[in-house]
């Protein structure tokens, strides 16, 4: 059983799989991750003692928080020897187990994008928050809860201000300020959702996985996003890690054939993300919504992911209470 995002994630996994299966004559369920993808965890709990899930699509916050369960296999050259291909920034350390328990297939994180016709001209580039309280915005910005993009929506806007994702006071006061004005005109927690929002023009700024951005472009939808010291994209990796089961082995054969060159160029290239893999061609259009490595330092920013993994459901429950009541309101 191999757990993927649905969309353009499971899309272009297919064909890989197939493939996968046709050679090896092992068969591929599919699980899609509901929601967020840390929610994958509290599912895992409640089939324990039984592992049904053998390689799951997740990323560093939710790496994180399942080596701490102790439920993630040791990813090493001899079980997976296409590894040694990769760079080391693509291999995920668990910080408890202290091993390789992750590989990035591709560049991820979260980021502001928005309607290139939509979005008032006077206020691209998009490089200061305070431009989401300007009244043509009013119910045109799109966020999502804490458990889609892990808190993002409140902590991202921290940062200028002082913050960050361990002290997010001045994120949860501007998220209010904007919720009081009556900016936040839909709240997400799906890709299906936020996609659908750009498109029909409901939304004309969000936040979100660069990868929607890329797939609206494809679509011929006008998406800008905008590098900026002040309007920070979160900086992550996704991939693939293998659970401790009797599958394995089989799991790691999994792993060795989805990170050849080919299939990793072929599936980044799917869902709209630069690939991992040093020798993989990507998109140069895909580089308008992800910071380069050079760019890196100036406006993206790497948290703490496990301290957020382990404070989400307390994020959550603060939304609920007090932020989400002044949308709806």
């Amino acid at each position: 059983m191999v757990v993927q995002w649905g969309g353009s994630y499971i899309e272009a996994q297919k064909p890989i799989a197939d493939e996968f299966t046709r050679k090896t004559g092992i068969p591929i369920v599919d699980e899609l991750h509901v929601g967020g993808s840390a929610a994958v965890i509290s599912r895992i709990n409640a089939d324990l003692p039984s592992m049904k899930r053998h390689v799951i699509a997740a990323w560093n916050a939710v790496w994180a928080g399942m080596d701490k369960e102790g439920w993630l296999a040791p990813l090493t050259p001899d079980k997976v020897p296409v590894m040694v291909e990769y760079p080391d920034v693509a291999k995920y350390v668990g910080p408890f187990s202290e091993q390789i328990v992750g590989l990035a297939s591709h560049f991820a994180g979260v980021a502001w994008f928005y309607r290139e016709d939509l979005f008032p001209k006077d206020l691209q580039p998009f490089d200061d928050y305070d431009k989401l309280l300007d009244p043509r915005l009013k119910g045109k910005v799109m966020i999502s809860d804490m458990i889609e993009n892990v808190g993002c929506s409140m902590w991202l806007f921290a940062l200028p201000k002082g913050g960050n994702e361990k002290n997010p006071e001045p994120g949860w006061r501007f998220l209010r300020e904007l919720a009081e004005a009556g900016q936040i005109g839909i709240v997400y927690s799906s890709d299906t959702e936020c996609m659908s929002a750009l498109s029909t023009g409901d939304a004309w700024v969000s936040l979100g996985v660069p990868i929607y951005a890329v797939s609206l472009c494809k679509e011929g939808i006008p998406m800008g996003a905008d590098k900026s010291e002040n309007v920070k994209s979160e900086l992550d990796y996704e991939g693939f890690c293998v659970t401790e089961s009797p599958r394995k082995e089989d799991a790691y054969k999994f792993m060795d054939f989805f990170y050849q060159k080919e299939n990793n160029e072929r599936f980044a290239s799917g869902i709209g993300a630069p690939a991992t893999h040093p020798q993989a061609k990507t998109d140069p259009m895909m580089w308008k919504f992800y910071p380069k490595p050079e760019e890196v330092n100036k406006c993206a920013y790497l948290p703490d992911h496990l301290y957020i993994i382990q404070h989400l459901d307390e994020w959550q429950r603060r939304f609920e209470e007090e932020i989400l009541p002044i949308i709806k309101r």
